[in-house]
């Protein structure tokens, strides 16, 4: 078991259709997303954040995948199975148009491989 602490620095866009939400809106959300949905663990939630079909944008190997609502659901099940003490602790949020960023440090004690 070992205990892993991080920082992440999160870019997220939102736009749905024709309508883009308000930056202040879409504070609100990614930090719902991380606070109410993630550290809380209520997955059933993310429909609400995500609309049926996204792409996730991965800054890590800069890949596009086109995810689903359930697909998302999955993938951060799967992160809880392996962190079960996974919590967010949001620092500075940034937004600009439909962007947000944010400075967040995630911690969790992995409890089996993901």
């Amino acid at each position: 078991m070992m205990k892993h602490l991080f920082t992440a620095l999160i870019v997220v866009c939102f736009a749905q259709g024709l309508y883009v939400q308000s930056a202040r809106e879409n504070k609100k959300i990614i930090t719902r997303y991380l606070l109410e949905i993630f550290n809380d663990k209520k997955l059933e939630l993310l429909g609400e954040v995500f609309p049926d079909r996204f792409v996730r944008h991965d800054l890590n190997d800069g890949t596009d995948t086109w995810m689903t609502v359930a697909d998302q659901q999955k993938r951060v099940g799967d992160l809880f199975h392996a962190f079960p003490d996974f919590h967010y602790t949001i620092g500075d949020i940034i937004a600009e148009g439909d962007k947000v960023v944010l400075r967040a440090i995630w911690h969790g004690t992995q409890k089996t491989p993901l």
